[in-house]
């Protein structure tokens, strides 16, 4: 048996850690739980993208795609391919000083667009604001929490490391489950 409750559009999912600290909520009224059969939605651009950061190599961050939204307000759909996000796509500015290392690391989710479908993967981008890294953990293995919008910090001990951390200042309802 499962433990499940009374949800309407909006309320957060709290049914899978990952996706909760993400900020994903539901889009429906009915009861919050883990559905046997999960709709699927083909990845197109323009579409937003939750991605697993795998690898960091100098020009691109190796993804494994994990789930798919048509839109950033709509809720995300489990998916999985391969992804990568170069080095030109992963912030909106000052891209020739972006260096990869210090904005994303393998473990993190990050939030981003579709730009293109590839053969070998989909390309993402995250250059802009509300895109970006969405759920982080720390050298020692605990949650991050976003203290700007380059930096998150170890609540525990204190400890920074940067990242691109996703604005989600336009987005009230995410917001409230990354602070």
């Amino acid at each position: 048996m499962f433990d499940s409750k009374i949800v309407l559009p909006g309320d957060l999912n709290e049914n899978n850690e990952v996706f909760e600290r993400a900020g994903l909520f539901s889009s429906s009224n009915g009861e919050n739980r883990l559905q046997t059969r999960e709709r699927t939605v083909n990845p197109e651009l323009g579409h937003i993208a939750l991605a697993r950061v795998h690898k960091i190599e100098l020009e691109k961050a190796i993804c494994e795609v994990i789930a798919v939204a048509p839109s950033i307000t709509e809720s995300f759909a489990p998916h999985t391919s391969h992804g990568y996000i170069p080095k030109s796509f992963s912030r909106s500015h000052d891209t020739g000083r972006a260096s990869l290392y210090q904005m994303f690391k393998p473990g993190d989710i990050v939030r981003c667009s579709i730009i293109q479908l590839e053969t070998r993967g989909i390309r993402l981008s995250t250059n802009s604001a509300e895109l970006g890294v969405v759920v982080a953990k720390s050298f020692e293995g605990r949650y991050m929490t976003p203290v700007d919008f380059q930096t998150m910090v170890d609540s525990e001990n204190g400890f920074t490391e940067k990242r691109k951390v996703a604005d989600v200042r336009e987005y009230p309802f995410i917001a409230k489950t990354i602070n």
